[in-house]
């Protein structure tokens, strides 16, 4: 106090080192911190419970079908193998196939396999379309080393089948 008022502190320092203004602008810059880090925890939260989903999507149900041995190479190059081989739309050539049964009541059943994208194809017509179910990725071909054992597929699994297509090297 000067002559028995009181000084202006706006401007002046307090504690004889730093302005006032700097305080508040010291207590800005941490607020602004802290709503940083609050919406950073925030996306490691939602990114964790994505993480913690199944990362490669959920399995959609499609039409399975199956062919056998033609002599031909693959798309990629490769001659089929059964247990392995599926051919499907371009897009999926290369990746996996986590392939399972569908139970009776329409839902999701046990493990088939884990198949290879290794050959495109075309599948069966589809109206008003110049390409085939397997084109558009409304079916797969699993082979199968002869006839019989194409018989013997679909018998044990029926036509349709749960998959998740996958972007892995096999």
């Amino acid at each position: 106090m000067k002559n028995g008022r009181k000084e202006k502190i706006v401007g002046k320092k307090y504690n004889d080192e730093e302005p006032i203004w700097f305080l508040f602008l010291k207590l800005a810059f941490v607020f602004i911190l802290l709503i940083i880090i609050l919406i950073f925890t925030h996306t490691q939260d939602a990114n964790a419970d994505e993480a913690s989903q199944n990362p490669y999507g959920e399995p959609f149900k499609i039409r399975a079908t199956c062919y056998t041995w033609t002599g031909n190479r693959c798309a990629n190059g490769s001659y089929p193998l059964q247990g392995l081989s599926v051919a499907g739309k371009s897009e999926w050539l290369g990746k996996c196939c986590i392939m399972y049964a569908v139970n009776e009541d329409g839902t999701i059943g046990d493990l088939i396999g884990i198949y290879d994208f290794t050959d495109t194809g075309y599948g069966m017509n589809v109206p008003d379309s110049d390409k085939g179910t397997i084109e558009l990725g409304q079916s797969i071909d699993v082979y199968q080393d002869t006839l019989d054992g194409c018989w013997d597929w679909i018998e044990e699994y029926g036509d349709y089948v749960y998959i998740q297509v996958v972007s892995a090297e096999g």
